[in-house]
C-alpha cells in the first residue's frame, strides 16, 4: 500500500484579530473575509487493521486530526478529518488539477450550521523507507 504526504490550504469565511504595538498606541486589527489555513499530514497503510486499508493524520491551526474513510484514486481523493480535541468532523473531496489537487471541505458536525469551503493541496507519494530512521552507529 502506498504512503502519501499531503500539504495544502483550506479557505473559510471568518474573522481574525491581531494585536499590534504602534508608536502612538496599541491597536487591534480585525480581518474579515476569506481566511487561509495551512495543513499538513500523512496518509499511510493501517498495519493493525488491513480491512481499513488507509489511515492518516493531519495538523492545522485548530488541532491534530485523524483521517479515516480514505479513498485515493488516480483522479480523486476523499477522506474524513476528525479532530482529536474538537468536536468537528469534516469531509474532504478533491480532484486532480494540473500539478495539485482542488476540492471542497464540509463540516456537518452541527446540522443547523453546515460550513463548506475550498481546499487545495499537493499530495506526494513517498516510499516506505522515507519513514525509517537511519541506524545509529
Amino acid at each position: 500500500m502506498p504512503t502519501y504526504l499531503i500539504q495544502g490550504f483550506f479557505f473559510r469565511n471568518g474573522e481574525r484579530g491581531a494585536f499590534a504595538h504602534l508608536p502612538q498606541n496599541d491597536a487591534i486589527a480585525l480581518r474579515t473575509g476569506i481566511l487561509r489555513y495551512l495543513y499538513s499530514g500523512v496518509i499511510f497503510p493501517d498495519l493493525n487493521n488491513l480491512s481499513t486499508l488507509l489511515v492518516g493524520e493531519l495538523e492545522d491551526n485548530y488541532d491534530i486530526a485523524d483521517l479515516s474513510e480514505i479513498t485515493v484514486t488516480e483522479d480523486a481523493i476523499r477522506f474524513v478529518k476528525t479532530y482529536r480535541t474538537i468536536q468537528d468532523i469534516i469531509t474532504y473531496q478533491l480532484e486532480r488539477k494540473d500539478g495539485y489537487w482542488e476540492g471542497t471541505w464540509t463540516n456537518v458536525t452541527r446540522p443547523d450550521r453546515i460550513e463548506t469551503g475550498i481546499t487545495r493541496c499537493v499530495v506526494t507519494h513517498v516510499p516506505d523507507e522515507f519513514f525509517v530512521l537511519p541506524k545509529q552507529e
